[in-house]
């Protein structure tokens, strides 16, 4: 665990120092710790250490005395930052004290205690047991020696008790922190993704419709530029409308998907009402321009997913542009929308049926390539010189029937 955790930076330091002087950044960032817990542990124990150094604290006026008490203080602090150094240093250290003060309260067991601390704090038990063993050792010895001593072998069972207790607080608080910062991290950087996702996906809408129907218009125009048959004319004109009103509509959808793609309305499901509004108002476009179509509405559920409900719209559209652009009698076309359920699972079909003089049965690229990447199909048969394209899409969640329903127009059901 703390491999890990060295190779992080918990408290972050103003730019001007991380840039002006990367030195002093890195002795920054090491004496601030590479924990949470860190900070305020050194603080406690700095703490400890500028209480030892007070003018009173010493028992002995002696210059070897002195000197080792003030070395004690400083391993205190050194205690914090290099644990297993400090206790170590401060182990031997405890047996020269006791050989040249044996009356006299031992400070050494002070660092090796908080190095002990520190040392559980990160997770490294073993070293606590073993230092928690040599300390022992070293107070038998001491007791032995002088049995009037068995206070502070109380005192220090009573210190050694309490430091565990807080390092093993620490080290749950630290893993606590850390797998809640880890949590935030990854949901930050599923966000990333799924932005990322959203704008791959809104780029191949615009590749795959937008473009497509501003190609589409380029050509009509260039036709239309050099036609002279009036009949032609009227029925390139009303192509010319249905792409317009095509590409307006997928365009109003992508801009809303960019507009908030985290908001809760962009993926959520949609009252199949709105559907069919969209199918009304391609039916009152293609009636603008000319073209006559019978339009069916078999069962929908209730609640449609907004990205299935999206695409439907495109494909729809999709639809009713091939059938101005192949149908050879746009009155006896007919496009439909409805729903079936297959394997127990619910599928919304949208179909189109127009009368052609080819032999044409290849389905159209683009949809059957926007159909496939949501887990569709979309096929094509020509039979008895009717073209018919058939469209599949899984719907996801709880899609209950629409009781409600009524019929766009027309009296049957191509998907029904």
């Amino acid at each position: 665990m703390s491999t890990r955790l060295a190779a992080q930076r918990t408290w972050p330091l103003p730019a001007w120092l991380e840039v002006g002087s990367p030195q002093a950044a890195r002795v920054v960032h090491w004496m601030l710790g590479s924990r949470f817990v860190d900070l305020p542990i050194r603080v406690l124990v700095l703490h400890a250490a500028v209480t030892g150094f007070g003018a009173s604290s010493p028992d002995n006026s002696e210059f070897v005395y002195l000197l080792l008490h003030y070395l004690s203080c400083v391993l205190i602090v050194a205690a914090a930052f290099v644990p297993r150094s400090a206790a170590v240093v401060s182990l031997w250290l405890f047996l020269v004290f006791l050989a040249l003060y044996p009356q006299l309260p031992n400070p050494f067991d002070t660092p090796v205690a908080i190095g002990a601390a520190v040392l559980l704090s990160l997770g490294q038990w073993r070293w606590w047991l073993l230092f928690l063993a040599l300390i022992a050792g070293e107070y038998w010895v001491l007791v032995s020696a002088d049995p009037t001593h068995v206070h502070v072998l109380a005192q220090a069972q009573a210190s050694w008790a309490q430091n565990a207790l807080l390092a093993v607080t620490a080290f749950l608080l630290e893993a606590r922190i850390r797998r809640e910062t880890d949590l935030r991290r990854e949901s930050a950087a599923q966000s990333e993704r799924e932005v990322l996702q959203l704008r791959l996906g809104v780029a191949a809408d615009v590749q795959d419709s937008i473009a497509h129907c501003l190609t589409a218009q380029d050509a009509i125009v260039r036709r239309l530029a050099v036609e002279r048959d009036r009949d032609t004319t009227a029925r390139m004109l009303g192509e010319l409308a249905l792409e317009t009103g095509r590409a307006q509509a997928q365009l109003g959808g992508l801009l809303e998907r960019l507009r908030d793609p985290r908001s809760p309305d962009a993926f959520a499901a949609q009252d199949s009402t709105e559907l069919l509004r969209r199918l009304n108002e391609m039916r009152s476009v293609a009636g603008a321009a000319g073209i006559e179509l019978s339009m069916h509405v078999g069962e929908l559920p209730k609640q449609i997913p907004a990205r299935e409900a999206e695409q439907a719209q495109f494909m729809l559209g999709e639809l009713l542009a091939n059938l101005a652009q192949h149908g050879s009698a746009p009155v006896t076309s007919a496009l439909g929308i409805g729903s079936v359920v297959e394997d127990g699972r619910r599928w919304l079909v949208i179909e189109s049926r127009t009368p052609v003089e080819s032999r044409r049965a290849s389905a159209p690229r683009q949809l059957v390539k926007r159909a496939e990447s949501l887990g569709g199909s979309c096929t094509a048969v020509c039979a008895d010189g009717e073209y018919r394209v058939t469209v599949k899409l899984p719907l996801r969640g709880e899609t209950r029937p629409d009781e409600r329903r009524e019929p766009v127009a027309g009296g049957g059901s191509l998907t029904g």
